[in-house]
């Protein structure tokens, strides 16, 4: 019985380990937000200390971003931070910053 116990608490992590977004997902979540300006999922994938300059400034990286989807070129994770980045389609790379926020990884700005 035990052991059937300790088992299913193991799948059971597996799987909401699982259903956690990574910070590469959040990163090009956030960058389509960005392009088609939905202010919704610009603010679920930033920090709270981050939505209010993201959305000031989203005409502007709207523009630096151009329409055409993003390549992720490296995700690199330390702890509770990450740095995706991204390739765009004039071929420029951009680093996009990440934390966790409440257990969710989310875009700030450093």
């Amino acid at each position: 019985m035990k052991r059937k116990a300790i088992v299913l608490s193991m799948v059971l992590l597996v799987l909401l380990a699982g259903c956690s977004k990574s910070p590469s997902s959040v990163t090009k979540n956030f960058v389509t937000a960005i392009q088609k300006n939905d202010m919704g999922k610009i603010q679920a994938n930033t920090t709270e200390k981050t939505t209010g300059v993201i959305t000031t400034f989203a005409g502007l990286m709207r523009a630096g971003l151009g329409d055409a989807p993003v390549t992720v070129v490296k995700e690199q994770i330390t702890g509770d931070t990450a740095v995706v980045t991204i390739k765009k389609a004039d071929g420029k790379e951009d680093r996009i910053n990440l934390i966790k926020e409440k257990g969710a990884w989310k875009v700030t700005i450093r």
